[in-house]
């Protein structure tokens, strides 16, 4: 396959989130019934979301008049970012260049991730470190099929 982004185009809901480190540790940072999608355009573009399922709504019912726990919570059970990719099919990789994202370090950087797909799933694996103490982050989609 010459070109994986047109093949990777559409949308993909998240069936896994994991950290997992090389002693055989697994987290479940947003917890293991986590929600999330990744959207990859035609044109390369990709948008990456997810979020623990049991986020907590703002008593007030307002980002304006959130306390700052309210939105700590909110910043911690959530992530996103968006970017242009550029898929190597030769080296199973995609190298995003981070447009934007919640964490505001990783805006203007480029992110490497190892791609696996076995004609069903789609998985995004990160370097170790990326997340600390050894961590790798996998995060395993499911394209969202289009109704006949």
């Amino acid at each position: 396959m010459t070109n994986k982004t047109n093949a990777f185009a559409g949308t993909w809901q998240l069936k896994s989130f994991e950290y997992r480190n090389s002693q055989g540790t697994v987290i479940h940072p947003y917890g293991e019934d986590a929600i999330g999608y990744l959207i990859i355009g035609q044109d390369s573009y990709l948008s990456v979301t997810f979020a623990a399922s049991d986020r907590p709504e703002f008593a007030s019912g307002s980002i304006a008049n959130a306390t700052s726990d309210e939105r700590n919570e909110a910043c911690k059970s959530y992530f996103s970012y968006v970017g242009k990719a550029n898929f190597i099919s030769q080296q199973e990789k995609v190298k995003t260049d981070v447009m934007l994202s919640l964490l505001p370090n990783w805006t203007g950087k480029t992110h490497e991730r190892t791609v696996n797909y076995d004609g069903t799933h789609l998985s995004f694996v990160t370097p170790p470190d990326i997340v600390g103490k050894g961590f790798s982050a996998y995060l395993t989609f499911e394209r969202i099929k289009e109704n006949s």
